[in-house]
């Protein structure tokens, strides 16, 4: 599941491509960082676009529940009609 595939990009990850992410993320809301240099870094365009798929997945994962759930949960219309 998605899981194993982010912890396998994860790993995959050079320590120093780690400490970037992790930095990235501390100061996100951090307005002197977000005008840094550091925060402009991406990481190489294939560990991007690997990151993407995975993010994908999840994303339509995510969407098939939620259909599924949707599906589940149809009312009964005639209910109103029904005496108790």
């Amino acid at each position: 599941g998605f899981k194993e595939d982010f912890e396998s990009w994860r790993a995959a990850l050079t320590p120093e491509e780690k400490k970037m992410v992790q930095n990235q993320a501390t100061g996100e809301y951090n307005k002197k960082f977000r005008k840094s240099p550091e925060f402009s870094k991406n990481l190489p365009e294939e560990k991007l676009k690997s990151f993407a798929s995975i993010l994908g997945k999840f994303f339509d994962t995510e969407a098939a529940d939620y259909k599924k759930e949707l599906e589940r949960k149809v009312p009964n219309y005639n209910q109103l009609l029904e005496k108790a």
